[in-house]
């Protein structure tokens, strides 16, 4: 039996994303968390569950903060965030 809750804080893993090009999780994840690790961030997101994790377009998110949702991508304006995967 896995463990729910640690399969829901990124346990499947992580991508450090650094450009401005549209990253996807590893098949069978979703993204569950986004911590910004640059000044200067922005971020856009997709989901295919809008009614409980709206996208995100263009949220500039400050350094060290940490968004929390269930997303299919990730495209960053600027700056460079660690995504975490369930």
């Amino acid at each position: 039996m896995k463990n729910t809750a640690l399969t829901s804080f990124g346990q499947h893993g992580y991508k450090v994303i650094a450009d401005t090009n549209k990253a996807t999780p590893i098949d069978g994840t979703n993204f569950v968390a986004i911590t910004v690790l640059a000044a200067s961030t922005t971020v856009t997101t997709t989901t295919t569950d809008t009614d409980r994790f709206p996208t995100i377009t263009g949220l500039s998110v400050p350094q060290g903060a940490t968004i929390y949702g269930s997303w299919d991508s990730i495209t960053l304006g600027a700056g460079v965030v660690i995504a975490y995967m369930a």
